[in-house]
């Protein structure tokens, strides 16, 4: 199985300038500048056939900007909701937090 580990940066003005991706714990690959295409996004998720993994928005971000339909397409773990389900009461869950 291969999963997706994501995090997504963008501008106030909701444009997209870095995806930072890895499949495991050696390997970290970004997306920026003219390497952020949808054909490299389409490489991005297509060996994906186990979970992907997130913190927050970032795969609704990554819908709104590309049309993909993500969420009902592959398997998505919101970290940010399993943080808070399993350690209620945070003052912050921001991960500089934690």
């Amino acid at each position: 199985m291969t999963d997706l580990y994501m995090d997504l940066e963008w501008f106030f003005n909701q444009e997209l300038y870095l995806i930072g991706y890895a499949y495991s714990v050696t390997t970290v690959n970004l997306l920026y500048d003219e390497t952020l295409t949808m054909e490299n996004i389409l490489a991005m998720l297509e060996p994906v056939d186990g979970y992907i993994y997130f913190y927050g928005p970032d795969i609704g971000m990554l819908e709104k900007s590309t049309g993909l339909d993500i969420r009902n397409n592959y398997r998505c773990i919101n970290l940010l909701k399993v943080f808070r389900d399993i350690m209620p009461g945070m003052e912050s869950y921001r991960l500089a937090a934690f």
